[in-house]
């Protein structure tokens, strides 16, 4: 399955922020625009 999600509404565009969320803890947290990549390469080698 899916282990994580990116949220990027519109509220998100104008903050400069995206919503990451991991799908077996449905954890949130709000991540800046420009960190999201490492972010998220981060996560996925867990």
């Amino acid at each position: 399955g899916t282990q994580i999600s990116l949220i990027l509404g519109q509220k998100e565009v104008m903050d400069g922020n995206i919503i990451l969320r991991e799908m077996s803890s449905g954890v949130q947290e709000i991540i800046p625009l420009e960190k999201i990549l490492n972010e998220v390469k981060k996560r996925l080698k867990k």
